[in-house]
C-alpha cells in the first residue's frame, strides 16, 4: 500500500502532462480551423432587400390634374450653393412637359425646405408625402438632409432619389425604394488616395478636415484608403465648421515641412482655407474634396484655386444630351455641362429618372419604385448610372485639376504630379 501511495503522485503528474498536451493540440486545431476574418451572419452592404410594397395607392386622388414630384431642397434660384440644383430640376420638368407630360397631364415640381430642416423642414416634407401626394421625392441637398428624407419615405413607402449625398450609410439602411446617384465616399476616397500617393510623401503630408457631417464622413473614408496604401498623413487637423478663425491653424500648418496638403470641407470653408494657405505662401500641391469641384468654390477662390486637384464625380459627354428638346433647352443643357457642377447635373438626372419611371409604371408608388430600380444601366448628363444592390450608383470617380476656373480631367492618377504647377 505504501508503495502504491508513493507512485501515485508520479502517475498524477504524468496524467496532467498528457492532458495538457491534448489541450494544446486541440487549441492548435481550433485556431487553424478558425478563419482570420469570420464571415458575418448578415452583411447589410451586400444584401438587397425585396420591395414587398402592395401595389395600388389607396390614398391616390381619383382625378389627377397634375403629376407631382417632390423636391427637398431650397427653391430659390439665387441661392449661392443650391440655387443651381433647383434650376436643374426645373429644367428637367420643363423638358418632360414639352414632351407631353404624363399621358397629357403636366408634371409639377413641389418643393419643401426650411433653414432648419430638422425642425419645420421635416414637417413640410411630411406634408408633401401625405397631403400633396407626390409620387417621388428628389433630395436632399447634402448628407444630413438626405438622411432626414430617408426617415420619412421609409415608412411612407415612397421612392426617394438622392442626387447629391455621397454618404454610403444612407443606403446601408437597406430601404429598397431609396436610390443615390452620387458615388459613395469610399469610391471618392480611393480615387483621391491613389492620386495623393503618386504626388506626396506621407511623412510630410497634412490632412485638414472640417467637422460637419459630410466632411467628417469623407475624411474617415480617406484615412482608411490612405492607410491601405501605407500613406497615413503625418499631421491630421480637424477644425470646427463655422466662423471660427482659421489663420492660427494655417500658420501652424505653414511651419510643417509639407510635401502635400489635403483639404476636406464644404465649399465656403474650402475657399477660406485654400485662400489663406496661398496668401501665407504655401505653393505646394493641394488635394480637396468634392465641394471644391463645385462652381461656388472655383469662382470664389479664384487664383487660389489654381492647380487644386479634386475628385471628378461626373463624366459628362456631348452624347448625353436628351432628345426631343428645343434649341433654348439644349443651350441650357450645354450650360449645365460646361459648368461641370456634379450636384446640378445629378439633380437633373434624378428628376429625369423619376419622370421616366412614372411614365413606365403609372401612378402607383410601389410600381414607380420598382421601375426606378430597373431604370439602370443608363447614361445621364452626369455620366453612367448603375444601381448596386443597395441602390447606390456604381460610377467610378476620376480626378481633375482646376485650371483658370475650369475642371480639367486627369486620365490617370500617376499623371497628377506632372500636372501640378506651383
Amino acid at each position: 500500500m505504501a508503495l502504491l501511495l508513493a507512485k501515485r503522485p508520479r502517475a498524477i503528474a504524468v496524467t496532467w502532462r498528457v492532458s495538457a498536451t491534448v489541450l494544446v493540440a486541440i487549441s492548435v486545431l481550433v485556431l487553424r480551423a478558425t478563419p482570420d476574418e469570420p464571415k458575418p451572419f448578415f452583411d447589410a452592404k451586400t444584401q438587397q432587400s425585396r420591395d414587398t410594397s402592395p401595389t395600388g395607392d389607396a390614398d391616390a386622388p381619383i382625378r389627377v390634374t397634375e403629376v407631382r414630384i417632390g423636391y427637398f431642397g431650397p427653391s430659390v434660384p439665387t441661392d449661392p450653393l443650391y440655387g443651381t440644383l433647383w434650376k436643374a430640376a426645373r429644367l428637367a420638368i420643363t423638358e418632360a412637359n414639352r414632351q407631353g407630360g404624363y399621358q397629357g397631364i403636366p408634371f409639377r415640381l413641389v418643393p419643401a425646405w426650411s433653414d432648419n430642416p430638422w425642425g419645420t423642414g421635416i414637417a413640410d416634407l411630411a406634408r408633401l408625402v401625405y397631403q400633396d401626394h407626390v409620387w417621388v421625392i428628389v433630395g436632399g441637398v447634402d448628407g444630413p438632409s438626405t438622411h432626414l428624407a430617408e426617415q420619412v419615405v421609409a415608412k411612407a413607402r415612397l421612392p426617394l432619389i438622392g442626387p447629391v449625398s455621397t454618404d454610403r450609410s444612407v443606403n446601408l439602411a437597406n430601404v429598397p425604394w431609396m436610390f443615390s446617384i452620387a458615388p459613395s465616399d469610399r469610391v471618392i476616397a480611393d480615387s483621391l488616395a491613389t492620386g495623393i500617393v503618386q504626388c506626396c510623401e506621407s511623412d510630410k503630408l497634412v490632412l485638414v478636415s472640417a467637422n460637419d457631417h459630410d466632411s467628417h464622413m469623407l475624411a474617415v473614408e480617406l484615412r482608411k484608403s490612405l492607410s491601405r496604401l501605407t500613406a497615413t498623413p503625418a499631421w491630421d487637423f480637424e477644425f470646427s465648421d463655422g466662423a471660427a478663425p482659421l489663420l492660427p491653424l494655417v500658420r501652424q500648418i505653414a511651419k510643417k515641412p509639407l510635401s502635400g496638403l489635403i483639404v476636406i470641407a464644404g465649399p465656403r470653408q474650402s475657399v477660406r482655407l485654400v485662400t489663406l494657405l496661398r496668401d501665407n505662401g504655401y505653393r505646394g500641391p493641394i488635394f480637396a474634396g468634392p465641394a471644391a469641384s463645385r462652381p461656388a468654390f472655383r469662382s470664389s477662390a479664384a487664383e487660389s484655386a489654381e492647380s487644386v486637384i479634386v475628385p471628378l464625380l461626373v463624366l459628362p459627354a456631348s452624347a448625353n444630351r436628351t432628345t426631343g428638346t428645343t434649341v433654348a433647352t439644349s443651350e441650357q443643357i450645354g450650360a449645365l455641362l460646361s459648368d461641370g457642377d456634379f450636384a446640378s447635373l445629378q439633380t437633373y438626372d434624378a428628376v429625369r429618372i423619376a419622370v421616366k419611371a412614372i411614365r413606365q409604371a403609372g401612378l402607383d408608388r410601389a410600381r414607380i419604385g420598382r421601375a426606378i430600380r430597373k431604370s439602370t444601366p443608363c447614361r445621364g448628363l452626369s455620366g453612367p448610372i448603375v444601381w448596386n444592390g443597395l441602390g447606390r450608383n456604381q460610377r467610378p470617380v476620376a480626378l481633375a485639376i482646376i485650371r483658370s476656373g475650369r475642371l480639367i480631367p486627369i486620365l490617370s492618377a500617376d499623371k497628377a504630379a506632372s500636372l501640378i504647377s506651383w
